[in-house]
């Protein structure tokens, strides 16, 4: 997996209503930050796994085996222009363009139908 530590926090991986990645969380009793892989429902959201590792080359190699089949990994880049960030998106972020999922928001940015009509 060629992810990179600083891109970790934008990156999450999707399987089947559910979804994972890699945070940094910190450790107060070794004062440190650790990483941990995670999986989660989407909805109801609840925890299905979580492992928690030193590095973030070991962390990186775990999610490697654990989301390496039928997972897509999706990066955030926020310098991205979306069509729902300006009046390309149907009738400007209404959620009515060819970009927008039907009825739950848009792809391209992930906004829900209640951001979009807010």
């Amino acid at each position: 997996m060629a992810l990179r530590e600083k891109d970790a926090i934008r990156t999450i991986f999707l399987n089947d209503g559910k979804e994972g990645g890699i945070n940094t969380i910190y450790d107060p009793n070794s004062d440190q930050e650790i990483f941990q892989v995670f999986i989660h429902n989407e909805f109801p959201y609840e925890t299905v796994g979580a492992w928690e590792f030193e590095s973030f080359a070991q962390a990186r190699s775990f999610a490697c085996e654990k989301f390496a089949q039928n997972w897509e990994m999706l990066s955030w880049d926020g310098k991205v222009d979306r069509p729902c960030n300006n009046e390309n998106c149907g009738e400007g972020r209404s959620g009515n363009c060819a970009e927008c999922a039907s009825g739950g928001g848009c792809k391209s940015c992930g906004a829900t139908e209640d951001l979009i009509l807010s």
